[in-house]
């Protein structure tokens, strides 16, 4: 019986079916001449599609296209040059039966036997091979434009872009922690500085926000500028006190104390710049300086004259207590004695005397104690900022644990009774109970 054949896949494509290359395959010496002209015309079409994609070009879907052209032409180039692999390498009359296809007859035995071989695998290695390297080498040895375009250019042409709503949006989305990586190129820093001096305040809002966020020092000059620009919005110069900040910018502290003390202008806190007034608290307790602690302190005074917005109260709070400034126990303690503050303002001058009292503060924090409410609840506060994870900015505690924790901050030894009988009370709160037995414990291991 006789054995049967195995089965040969045909991977190569039938060029003389196709006709695409025929000409080419006449001869071999018309085959290298024309992949070697190819390839350096393949070469000149990277260096000045390239070059116009780097420098010249804002629009990101022509970018796209040329790119997808160049790609097209690795393909065909590459199988021009697996074409003279295979001649090369492939013994037999091959390149005459990938010319001529099926109307191929071989002339002897011999060359019928070579045809039998099936060399299709081979083949497809020397295509993969050679666009390899002709993907890589041609953009290599033109600048690696092509490349850059991958990993940068398609955002930093973005940024040129005439429509103001796609700039903004790259700048949104460049900020989210995942492109962290791209924010040490030097053009796509210089590339968030530029549009910090966009027309579109959208824009400047998002390019303030990310040159705080990956740390643009170069920028600073240009922040200052539109943190006092009254013609930019407000959120656009909020983002900009706030950048300054986590850049460290100490030559901006005189801007922050200025617009800060300009946001607050006028006798009624209702008429203050709200979100300025936040931002720029915000911005000094960033930079981890107490130089606006004195306004702040002024700022609650007439909050507490008058009222004012809850956000203030949580931001200059907040910024009093993170920085630990000592004359905020006197504030907390006119705060907690008069009669309209309201509980929220209470809860957080509570808060900031376990960061600024004193031992001399203790007889007073007792006396407020015993007439606090034994139920009476603080509530969390936290600030959600863009994609960053939140802030506690206060935690959820019963009033009078706050001043337990005051008090056992100080680790004064004279008050460790005090401390043992609020958590021994059994009408006490429970959780303040419970903080009470954590100060007396580790009191007690000391």
């Amino acid at each position: 019986m006789a054995r049967k054949l195995p089965v040969q896949i045909e991977l190569i494509p039938n060029m003389y079916d196709l006709g695409l290359f025929k000409r080419c395959l006449e001869s071999r010496r018309r085959l290298r001449l024309t992949a070697s002209v190819a390839s350096l015309v393949l070469t000149g079409c990277f260096l000045g599609a390239g070059h116009f994609i780097r420098y010249w070009s804002s629009t990101p879907v022509l970018n796209i296209f040329l790119v997808i052209a160049l790609y097209f032409g690795v393909l065909v180039v590459s199988y021009l040059v697996a074409l003279v692999l295979g001649d090369l390498f492939f013994s037999g009359p091959w390149l005459e039966k990938m010319r001529r296809g099926s109307s191929f007859v071989p002339e002897d035995l011999a060359s019928q036997k070579a045809l039998m071989k099936n060399r299709s695998l081979t083949f497809i290695a020397f295509w993969t091979i050679s666009i390899a390297i002709l993907g890589v080498g041609c953009d290599l040895v033109t600048g690696g434009n092509i490349r850059w375009f991958h990993t940068y250019g398609g955002i930093l042409v973005s940024l040129r872009s005439e429509d103001a709503s796609e700039r903004a949006q790259v700048l949104k989305t460049l900020s989210n922690p995942f492109y962290d990586t791209k924010w040490s190129n030097e053009d796509i820093r210089a590339a968030i500085t530029e549009r910090l001096d966009d027309t579109s305040d959208e824009v400047r809002r998002h390019a303030a926000y990310l040159s705080g966020r990956a740390k643009i020092s170069e920028s600073a000059e240009r922040l200052e500028a539109l943190l006092t620009d009254e013609s930019a919005s407000v959120d656009a110069r909020g983002d900009a006190a706030i950048a300054l900040g986590r850049l460290e910018w100490k030559p901006a502290r005189s801007r922050l104390i200025t617009v800060l003390r300009k946001a607050s202008e006028g006798d009624d806190p209702r008429s203050w710049n709200v979100p300025l007034v936040m931002s720029s608290l915000y911005g000094f307790y960033e930079m981890r300086d107490a130089m606006a602690s004195q306004d702040a302190i002024h700022l609650l005074d007439r909050c507490l004259e008058k009222g004012c917005d809850e956000g203030v109260l949580q931001y200059a709070f907040f910024y009093l207590k993170s920085l630990r400034v000592k004359d905020g126990a006197a504030l907390s303690f006119r705060v907690l004695d008069s009669a309209s503050s309201g509980h929220a303002m209470q809860c957080y001058a509570a808060d900031l005397l376990r960061f600024t009292a004193s031992k001399k503060d203790v007889p007073a924090m007792k006396r407020v104690f015993e007439r606090t409410p034994i139920q009476s609840m603080c509530p969390v506060v936290y600030r959600k900022y863009r994609e960053e994870a939140a802030i506690i900015m206060f935690e959820a505690d019963p009033m009078r644990a706050l001043f337990v924790r005051a008090i056992g901050n100080i680790n004064d030894r004279a008050d460790d009774d005090w401390i043992w009988m609020v958590g021994s009370d059994v009408h006490e709160n429970l959780e303040t109970r419970k903080v009470a037995e954590v100060y007396a414990r580790a009191h007690g291991s000391q």
